[in-house]
């Protein structure tokens, strides 16, 4: 594709997941920049999110999360513990290093507040993360 100039990745929800997650982990974005194609992500509304940190939000801040509430809370999708093996070199500084001259935009729907909506990751790992993520 030598016209190719943009890609865009976006997803909501889960896909919203999956792209912040790929936007974080992969390893080819610098290249695809270097030669002249502009790669964009788009997460809208995710239902979790993956943290650099062990900390999780907590009233208007973020503070370190006590494991004893879930042991699995910064586990892969959720954290850099028990990382998947293709991101096993990572470590959290240098992810987010790379994420941090990639260009990533959020989107939130201002009423996706529905702590029980059907389609919202209720996993111990995404519960750390808030009642709805937003």
């Amino acid at each position: 594709f030598p016209a190719l100039r943009r890609i865009v990745l976006a997803g909501h929800s889960g896909g919203a997941v999956l792209v912040q997650q790929f936007a974080v982990l992969n390893r080819f974005d610098e290249k695809v920049r270097a030669a002249g194609i502009e790669i964009r992500y788009v997460v809208a509304n995710s239902s979790a999110f993956l943290y650099f940190t062990d900390q999780r939000p907590r009233g208007y801040g973020f503070a370190a999360y006590d494991a004893a509430l879930c042991p699995t809370y910064n586990d892969h999708r959720c954290g850099f513990n028990r990382i998947a093996r293709y991101a096993i070199e990572d470590r959290p500084a240098e992810a987010f290093r790379r994420y941090m001259a990639r260009d990533v935009y959020y989107l939130f729907g201002a009423d996706d507040v529905d702590p029980n909506h059907s389609a919202l990751d209720k996993s111990c790992p995404a519960l750390a993360q808030g009642r709805h993520r937003l």
